[in-house]
């Protein structure tokens, strides 16, 4: 064997044996090994950077430069008896194909020592950038479920999730700028099913008003803020086939159902979609929208 990889390293082989069999042969066999057992498909755990270095000098560094080096010396010898230069073209461009081969192969080493993300799609990610834009809370010994911030795709889903997991929640508080009117009817669908009271202790518009109108017993402290105003599509997505004047309908009968006065909904529903209207908690007493005052 010793004698084997010594004539080949002095080019002592026939120039199809150097060619073919150490070059070709024994290079594809090295990439299969290396696919078989640390390609990312087979690996557990990602390779020690010792083991890449390891793998990186032998299969492509000691051994492959021995390849190189006597198919050259074969060539040189094939050209030196038979005088054909053909040859040793094709042999060089051969080894060129090969060292770029060998370079791909040993990035692919160095990528087995890092670790693999986990697949996440296009949904997952979306939902996971406007989860950032609210926060869910429990207080009072998991009696009450703050929600903080924008009103965002998907927050529903959670809410619902959580008040099956905590079963002593019975009060939601709102603080919130607004957000998707979606999600803030199927906040308030969720909250009137589940027999929830609803409060507001700072502010609470737009969108948040309709999930805080699904409340059983609407509370809010007397310096909240409730706004109101028209609606309008304000989204970083695109919205399709959306009826502004049929959303408003929709909901204008959702306050009336919650026993908010007719005369203030009409008020409501006139607001300039950028002018949001902030009614005094008096008028929001008188109106239906809030049934009790927190003293603060």
């Amino acid at each position: 064997m010793t004698s084997y990889f010594l004539n080949h390293w002095y080019g002592k082989h026939p120039l199809w044996q150097a060619f073919w069999i150490n070059l070709v042969a024994f290079r594809c066999a090295l990439f299969l090994l290396q696919d078989s057992l640390i390609s990312p498909d087979h690996l557990q755990e990602p390779l020690s950077v010792w083991s890449a270095i390891g793998v990186l000098l032998l299969l492509h560094g000691v051994l492959f430069v021995w390849q190189i080096v006597g198919v050259i010396r074969s060539a040189e010898n094939d050209y030196a008896e038979r005088g054909t230069l053909a040859l040793v073209w094709g042999t060089q461009l051969m080894c060129v194909v090969f060292f770029f081969l060998s370079a791909s192969y040993g990035l692919q080493v160095y990528q087995s020592t890092l670790a693999q993300p986990e697949d996440e799609n296009i949904l997952e990610t979306l939902a996971r950038e406007r989860a950032k834009r609210y926060q869910l809370e429990l207080l009072d010994h998991d009696k009450v479920l703050q929600i903080t911030g924008q009103i965002e795709p998907g927050i529903t889903k959670l809410v619902e999730k959580m008040l099956k997991q905590e079963e002593a929640i019975n009060l939601i508080r709102l603080n919130s700028p607004g957000g998707n009117i979606f999600e803030g009817r199927g906040l308030s669908n969720l909250f009137r099913d589940q027999y929830l009271n609803t409060e507001v202790l700072s502010e609470c518009a737009s969108a948040c008003t309709i999930a805080f109108i699904g409340g059983i017993q609407r509370r809010a402290s007397r310096h909240a803020r409730i706004g109101f105003h028209q609606y309008r599509i304000d989204a970083d997505y695109n919205v399709i086939v959306t009826n502004v004047e049929a959303e408003l309908e929709k909901d204008r009968d959702r306050y009336l159902e919650a026993g908010v006065n007719e005369k203030f909904v009409i008020k409501m529903f006139n607001s300039v979609a950028d002018d949001m209207w902030w009614p005094d908690i008096e008028l929001l007493i008188e109106a239906g929208v809030v049934h009790h005052v927190i003293e603060q």
